[in-house]
């Protein structure tokens, strides 16, 4: 089967590069090896964030913010996409200073944040726990939250609507690569000769690629999220600091992202230990969670960089290969904009962006 692109991945950034190359009339086919949405991107916090990032992430996530707000609207659903703000709780003299300086760094890549005192944090949030140490907040109005699921299945639809060939339920077995190109990609339906590859696999990135020569330095990762019963309105936006996170959904369940995992074996299923952390670090922060009940919980596979920067570009030594992976448990709100940025690439003749921060030859 010949085509111009083959999307490797149906999560949100493959999912967003079909649907642009689709718009922009190229014949394009998206891999996915269950169904789309249902791995990393399906299985995350929901936190649409422009704060606390990497410098080099932090102009290409406001950009992303703005892609954000007209998303729904151009594709037409609810994706529960709320702006209500970002947290960032501040527990020690340390964790202060040091947020002084990225807060300094960030307003001057134009980023609206800000630091707000103790009694603010305590007004935003009169649940908190008047016992915990608290040096304030870093607070960035702008940040938001949305369903994952929803959002990226949404944009799966749109990729089919606009042309794009969603196969489901099929995964890539090989790569095919001669002469600094690859040739062919092989699953277990089907034989595809494109002229070019888009890999975004998440977790499975790094086997495809250190199967055709290139070892990146990625790290897997088991991202927790636990779910209580459904709740009156306790929690505004965001909020996050050194132990975890949280956000309330709009049907009011509460969603408690607990510490990730190193995982080796691909095993996406809970450890009885990720409970006993969040029995011990939730209520320190937010007594009233001792009294509710949790009514699931669920891992999903993150892969990591060394420097938590995603490797987003061309793959070194090959002409018709680019890599979207490693976002380091933040790239939901990355993904849509870099989606459509690796998209606009290969159909011009140079990139969009500068993107060599994000480079995958940084690791050589």
């Amino acid at each position: 089967m010949e085509t111009e692109v083959v999307v490797i991945g149906g999560g949100i950034a493959g999912a967003a590069a079909a649907w642009r190359l689709a718009e922009k009339g190229r014949q394009v086919v998206l891999l996915e090896k269950g169904r789309v949405g249902e791995e990393a991107s399906g299985r995350c916090g929901g936190g649409v964030r422009q704060q606390y990032r990497a410098p080099a992430e932090t102009p290409f996530a406001i950009k992303a913010v703005e892609m954000w707000t007209e998303m729904a609207a151009v594709l037409d659903e609810d994706l529960e996409y709320d702006r209500e703000g970002n947290l960032r709780l501040l527990r020690s003299k340390e964790q202060l200073e040091a947020a002084k300086v990225r807060v300094a760094r960030e307003q001057e890549q134009g980023l609206e944040v800000n630091l707000i005192s103790p009694d603010e944090v305590r007004e935003r949030l009169p649940h908190i726990s008047p016992e915990m140490s608290l040096y304030g907040a870093t607070h960035c109005p702008g940040d938001g939250t949305a369903n994952p699921l929803k959002v990226t299945k949404a944009i799966g639809r749109a990729a089919e609507a606009a042309g794009a060939l969603v196969h489901i339920n099929e995964p890539v077995r090989q790569l095919i690569t001669a002469g600094g190109r690859v040739r062919a990609v092989l699953t277990d339906r089907n034989r595809y000769r494109p002229e070019k590859v888009i890999l975004a696999a998440g977790a499975w990135s790094k086997g495809m690629l250190y199967e055709i020569g290139l070892n990146l330095p990625l790290t897997v990762r088991k991202s927790n999220l636990l779910i209580t019963h459904a709740q009156p309105p306790l929690i505004p936006g965001f909020v996050s600091w050194d132990a975890g996170y949280l956000r309330q959904a709009r049907d009011g369940n509460i969603h408690l992202g607990a510490r990730t995992i190193i995982s080796g074996e691909f095993d996406k299923r809970l450890e009885y230990r990720v409970l006993l952390d969040a029995g011990r670090d939730y209520p320190e922060v937010f007594p009233f969670l001792r009294d509710i009940n949790i009514i699931r919980a669920f891992s999903g596979l993150v892969t990591y960089t060394p420097d938590l920067i995603p490797v987003v570009g061309q793959a070194p030594g090959f002409e018709n290969l680019w890599v979207a992976t490693g976002f380091s448990g933040h790239g939901f709100c990355l993904g849509p904009f870099m989606g459509r940025v690796v998209a606009d690439w290969i159909c011009g003749a140079e990139c969009p962006e500068d993107l060599s921060a994000f480079a995958a030859g940084r690791f050589q």
